[in-house]
């Protein structure tokens, strides 16, 4: 093949995706090469997501939820809706990554809040056994980390529609 085929053969080729888009898949896959290894493995969930010893009993990627990356039912009954984002700072502008994921939070929650459970997780979320889940990875920023993380934990915590109160030395 001479050099202006090899030329014409690649123009032909789809240039959206790239590296960004690689490494997401990548990140992607390794999430849920976890959660498929405790589904086979018949083991409960990490604990850091407060769901007793509840086990993922089946695994669906790139669904049509709003949080579309990975859904995970558990052995409750319940969902795990997963956002995997390889790398993730928080950001003001509306068109950052942090933005879109939000934003799928958000569409994710309302979806649920109003659904009838005809797509199964399209249903009112159950505190008890349902969890929205932003996996980052180890690039991400130290605020999304850890800070985001501890906060909303201690929402959580709290219980449903509470915050916990500042200490004296926040007030």
């Amino acid at each position: 093949m001479d050099g202006e085929n090899k030329m014409s053969d690649e123009t032909l080729l789809a240039k959206g995706g790239g590296d960004a888009t690689a490494v997401g898949v990548r990140f992607q896959a390794a999430v849920g090469a976890i959660i498929l290894a405790s589904v086979l493995a018949e083991r409960p969930l990490d604990p850091r997501l407060c769901l007793g010893n509840s086990k993922p009993i089946w695994v669906r990627f790139e669904t049509e939820a709003p949080i579309d990356d990975i859904l995970v039912e558990t052995d409750l009954g319940g969902f795990v809706e997963v956002q995997a984002k390889a790398s993730l700072a928080s950001s003001r502008k509306p068109e950052s990554e942090f933005a879109k994921t939000v934003g799928q939070i958000v569409r994710q929650y309302l979806a649920c809040r109003t659904g009838n459970g005809g797509r199964g997780w399209d249903r009112p979320n159950d505190p008890s056994r349902d969890r929205f889940l932003i996996a980052v990875g180890p690039k991400s920023s130290g605020t999304i980390r850890q800070y985001l993380a501890e906060g909303l934990r201690a929402r959580g915590e709290s219980g449903p529609g509470g915050i916990p109160p500042l200490s004296k030395n926040h007030n």
